[in-house]
């Protein structure tokens, strides 16, 4: 009769070993299991100074580390092993990255000069996760959804809106500004709904600025659109009205999806969720002030003194709608609420002097929401 021998598993060596050491407290964490119980992913970390790399593999709430020589390149190919993500770097970075000393801005930098080298860097966005479950971890506690259902959703959309913005591109040729507006949020939204698919895939959509992103995308689309519509700048073409609505509509849904998302995972009371929406409005506000100019540049009496202004307040509005999310302190406070401020009787002194048409109404209504949601905000918090 044989006798089967039990395979005993292989011993961690070298960076390996202290990684795995580091994070064998993770896997019996609670809180892991419950993030990671609907992801799969495998992640190849390769100390460049050292004889072996770690192959990170989380499959539906467990954890599993093994170590991997890496003297023969051949060795670490994504066909053998079957990654999503790998990074190499030196062993002292790994190292400090493992003792949460490296953060997710400090990360991107050192891959931009080209210190670390990586290959799917969504996919890291969890390890820095994995390390903040750590007990003595000075990360905090990561932020997760834990029903994607209506995210997924509001991504399928979204590129479906996408392609939308293609046709009606189309359908646009030979107007001024709609077909030129809609081939370039074609490429945005596409683009954007293909990379937030992927963080909700692996539920770390809070850990970038994905869905303040998106969501500012939305609010922008609408606004350019909705001035089209009001401006009659799609001269009346039926079949690219319709698909006109139908993205506004489209916008809509995706709008309170992301929306909602964000605050759910931010836990935002009421005021918050206001202080957000206008951030969210100057964003758009001042983004569609960089590049509604063609508006003012119309034959036969182009006004190029005003474009210029209109793209400085709109310069002004984002970098301050930036620093209201980075730096909510006072003093940001009262310089964005101050732009705004200028930026709304700017749009006044554009209506009664300028242009007596429906745009600049449009900005003074959507500038005095912001005003008196800003001064609503910081009379309550401050």
């Amino acid at each position: 009769m044989s006798e089967t021998k039990l395979k005993r598993p292989e011993r961690l060596r070298g960076f390996a070993a202290t990684l795995g050491n580091r994070l064998k407290l993770v896997k019996d964490i609670d809180e892991f299991k419950e993030y990671s119980k609907d992801i799969s992913v495998k992640l190849l970390l390769n100390p460049l100074d050292g004889k072996y790399a770690a192959l990170i593999t989380i499959d539906k709430g467990t954890l599993n580390i093994e170590g991997i020589r890496n003297d023969d390149p051949s060795n670490l190919k994504k066909k053998k092993l079957g990654w999503n993500g790998k990074m190499a770097m030196k062993l002292q970075l790994f190292l400090q990255l493992a003792a949460g000393m490296i953060s997710q801005n400090k990360l991107l930098k050192m891959v931009a000069t080209g210190k670390i080298k990586v290959r799917g860097l969504i996919y890291f966005v969890i390890l820095q996760k994995l390390f903040s479950f750590l007990p003595d971890s000075e990360e905090p506690k990561p932020k997760y959804l834990e029903n994607r259902t209506k995210p997924f959703i509001a991504a399928r959309l979204f590129f479906f809106s996408g392609i939308l913005h293609i046709i009606i591109g189309i359908l646009a040729l030979g107007l001024l500004t709609v077909p030129i507006t809609a081939f370039i949020f074609a490429f945005f939204v596409i683009w954007l709904s293909i990379w937030f698919t992927r963080l909700v895939k692996i539920n770390v959509i809070d850990e970038t600025e994905i869905l303040i992103s998106i969501t500012t995308i939305t609010i922008l689309n609408s606004l350019n659109y909705l001035i089209f519509l009001l401006n009659g700048d799609t001269e009346g073409r039926f079949y690219l009205n319709i698909l006109i609505y139908i993205v506004l509509c489209l916008n809509m849904v995706n709008f309170l999806i992301f929306f909602n998302t964000k605050s759910k995972l931010n836990n935002m009371d009421t005021d918050e969720k206001l202080n957000y929406f206008s951030i969210i409005l100057i964003r758009g506000l001042g983004m569609n002030l960089c590049f509604g100019f063609l508006d003012y540049l119309r034959p036969p009496d182009p006004h190029y003194l005003v474009v210029v202004i209109c793209i400085i307040f709109g310069i002004f509005n984002i970098i301050y709608g930036n620093k209201l999310i980075s730096k909510g302190d006072k003093r940001n406070q009262i310089k964005a609420l101050t732009t705004v401020c200028l930026s709304l009787i700017y749009m006044l002194l554009i209506f009664f002097f300028i242009l007596k048409e429906l745009t600049p109404i449009f900005f003074i209504f959507l500038f005095s929401l912001v005003v008196f949601i800003r001064f609503y905000y910081i009379i309550k918090k401050f």
